[in-house]
C-alpha cells in the first residue's frame, strides 16, 4: 500500500478519540507520516514519540485530555506493544500503520541532527524485522484498522 492509499483509507472516527500507532524501523518515515496525518485531519492531535525519555508519563497525561494520539517510533518488541496498548482505555478508535522499508532505503537516509553509523541502522532494521507485528497480533491488540505501508 502506498502513502497516498493510506491517506485515502484512514478513517478517523467522528465520535471517538483516535489512536494511530506507527510501527517501523528508524529512518522509515514514521515521524514524517505522523506530521502529515496530523496536518491532514481536523481532529486535535498529540504526537508522542517512544524515543522521548518521558514517553509513559506523556502518554498517561495525554490520555486524560480529550485529544487524539499518534504514537511515533513504535518499532519495539511485541511485549512493548502489548504494554502500550494495555494503557489505552476502551473507546478509542485504533489504527496501526506498519511501515516496511528495505534496509537499502534506510541506509541511504541521513539526518544531520542525529547521525547514526551504518551498523546501528542495520541493527535497528534487523531488530524490527525480527519483531515486526503481523495482522493476527494487531487484531488481538484491538486495532480497528490495520495498514502495511510498503512505499514511503
Amino acid at each position: 500500500m502506498t502513502k497516498k492509499e493510506i491517506f485515502e483509507k484512514i478513517r478517523i472516527h467522528p465520535t471517538k478519540r483516535t489512536l494511530i500507532m506507527l510501527c517501523g524501523p528508524p529512518y522509515s518515515g514514521k515521524s514524517t507520516l505522523a506530521r502529515r496525518i496530523a496536518a491532514l485531519h481536523p481532529a486535535k492531535w498529540v504526537i508522542i514519540s517512544r524515543e522521548q525519555n518521558d514517553f509513559k508519563r506523556r502518554l498517561n497525561e495525554t490520555l486524560k485530555i480529550n485529544v487524539s494520539l499518534i504514537l511515533d517510533a513504535c518499532h519495539s518488541t511485541k511485549k512493548t506493544r502489548e504494554k502500550i496498548m494495555a494503557l489505552i482505555p476502551k473507546g478509542f478508535w485504533k489504527i496501526v500503520i506498519v511501515i516496511e522499508v528495505p534496509l537499502t532505503t534506510i541506509l541511504a537516509r541521513e539526518r544531520q541532527d542525529l547521525p547514526l553509523i551504518l551498523v546501528s541502522k542495520q541493527r535497528a532494521w534487523e531488530q524490527f524485522e525480527g519483531e515486526k507485528p503481523d495482522v493476527e497480533e494487531l487484531r488481538e491488540l484491538g486495532f480497528n484498522q490495520i495498514f502495511f505501508l510498503t512505499e514511503f
